[in-house]
């Protein structure tokens, strides 16, 4: 950027620095003129602050007129490094939007004094210019450098061997833009070159990522929280001036800051990795800065995290506990799914969120397989699954219709939900309040170990079946739990459904030795559950 003769007014020997704001933005700016005091009497100083203050100027101006940050926003944040493309658009912003600031000026109509005193200033500023740049003498330009710098809010750090780069090439930028103003002042015809812009913002990557595919409410909120946190501890802006060394100093910051956990801040950079990888692979950056950032997590730790399966004394202690007493009444939040969440769990694996939202529709017949769970994603009743590979049918296991889970279900309609008391939280999540509720409730039955959570039923399914490995392939357990993917299930029988089949066969060997669940057959029970 620069300013011209008639931003500069001198009032009792002091230089001041005076403009008019465009009558458009006058209401939104608040006044008409702005005259600061410069607080120097030398001219060459007065020069470099007015470039300064007109700079502040245009900045505001144009966040007023477009209602978002001007396009040098983009440099806006600390750097570590820049590249010699990010170097060259820097100087090219630089370049246009002095020539662009100079054009208005000049279509607003100048005074022959001021135009006279402009040819005046450069004529006797440009061999100076030269001179340095013949010489390779910097030390009049570090200052110009930093003023446009703070300007567009970039700081790059002095140690960085760009940092000279980018003076040198300013240098030479600055010298061309003086003569070409001299030239426009003197009459010639000047256009005003476009700067390619690259305007990608941290927060557009994460609307990259966003739109790529449909992400679930809950999913979006934690990734969103992720770029809300590293938009609040690292100031660059622009993302392509995000490097290795500024992941590096975020994932510092967090750790420092000792108010996250090492795997809640991995999960975090994870998050940041993935949704920069989104704009890698669409070409809208050249590099993903956070590949191979990571917190190196204590094995302890990590194991003290992982969930274990319940052993049988836990599981009788749980199937016995108050929720399976004849006078147990559920909370109106809960319902009927305090009783048969657990029971699903155990003989089928499934994941909560999954058993939660089933309907009754979803409790179908084969006509030579039996009973089984349908579970697959739904727009219209909102329900949803983890992973394209968690779209499967689970054969019943058979103690589930010996305990009486179909008397239950067939009283409903297809498309009532068979746990019509739990509500959806802020996500969608059905089973939320459930999850809190069992919480306690382990612990009420003693069940305290904090590796032992509501997913441990799952995880006791998967081990029992890997006990009976040669009665229960691999495969089969696999597609029964919704690791299997779809791709392999087609590509082996021609759909992209595993066969009941070998699941109503695995099932059959599903036993856990030494639970007893006879208390709750129904022909034991004065009545359903």
């Amino acid at each position: 950027m620069v300013f011209t003769a008639s931003n500069l007014t001198l009032r009792g020997g002091i230089y001041y620095f005076r403009a008019r704001i465009p009558t458009p933005l006058v209401a939104a700016y608040g006044r008409e003129i702005v005259s600061v005091s410069l607080h120097t009497t030398d001219p060459a100083v007065a020069r470099l602050r007015a470039r300064e203050k007109r700079l502040e100027l245009d900045r505001a101006l144009q966040a007023l007129e477009h209602g978002t940050a001007p396009r040098a926003e983009q440099f806006r944040g600390t750097a570590l490094h820049m590249t010699d493309a990010e170097i060259e658009q820097f100087c090219e912003v630089f370049r246009e939007t002095a020539l662009e600031n100079d054009e208005a000026a000049r279509i607003k109509g100048m005074q022959a004094s001021s135009r006279e005193l402009d040819i005046d200033m450069l004529e006797a500023g440009l061999p100076l210019l030269r001179e340095a740049f013949a010489l390779g003498e910097l030390s009049a330009v570090y200052p110009e450098l930093e003023a446009q710098m703070k300007a567009l809010g970039l700081s790059l750090s002095t140690t960085s061997p760009s940092y000279e780069k980018l003076a040198r090439r300013f240098q030479q930028v600055d010298v061309e833009l003086q003569e070409t103003l001299l030239q426009r002042r003197r009459g010639v015809i000047v256009a005003v070159p476009r700067a390619s812009t690259n305007e990608l913002s941290i927060r557009d990557v994460y609307k990259c990522w966003l739109r790529q595919k449909t992400r679930d409410a809950k999913t979006a909120r934690s990734f969103e929280q992720a770029f809300e946190n590293l938009e609040a501890l690292c100031s660059v802006k622009a993302a392509r001036l995000l490097q290795k060394a500024n992941a590096v100093h975020y994932r510092n910051a967090l750790q420092d800051g000792r108010k996250l956990s090492a795997r809640t801040i991995e999960k975090q950079l994870t998050f940041l990795r993935a949704a920069w990888q989104c704009a890698v692979n669409d070409n809208l950056l050249d590099a993903n800065p956070w590949v191979g950032v990571k917190v190196a997590l204590d094995d302890e730790r990590t194991e003290s995290k992982s969930r274990l399966p319940f052993d049988i004394a836990e599981l009788n202690k749980l199937f016995k506990g108050e929720v399976y007493k004849p006078w147990f009444e559920p909370r109106p939040s809960l319902g009927n799914a305090c009783y048969w969440l657990p029971l699903l769990a155990l003989f089928t694996g499934a994941r909560v969120e999954e058993l939660a939202q089933m309907t009754r529709g979803d409790v179908k017949q084969d006509p030579e397989h039996g009973w089984y769970l349908s579970i697959r994603p739904e727009a219209q009743t909102g329900k949803r699954v983890k992973t394209a590979s968690s779209i499967r049918n689970v054969a019943m296991h058979p103690e589930i219709l010996r305990l009486g889970f179909l008397a239950h279900v067939e009283k409903l309609k297809p498309q009532d939900r068979i746990f019509p008391a739990l509500r959806p939280d802020k996500y969608g999540k059905l089973a939320t309040v459930f999850s809190t509720w069992w919480g306690r409730y382990s612990d009420e039955c003693e069940v305290t170990d904090s590796r032992k959570v509501f997913h441990s039923f799952r995880h006791t399914f998967i081990q029992v079946c890997k006990t009976k490995a040669k009665a229960i392939p691999p495969e089969v357990r696999e597609a029964i739990v919704g690791h299997l993917a779809a791709g392999d299930i087609e590509q082996t029988y021609g759909d992209a459904l595993y066969p009941l089949e070998p699941q109503v066969a695995a099932m059959q060997e599903v036993e856990y030795k030494g639970l007893d669940l006879s208390h709750l057959y129904p022909a034991a029970k004065p009545g359903q559950a």
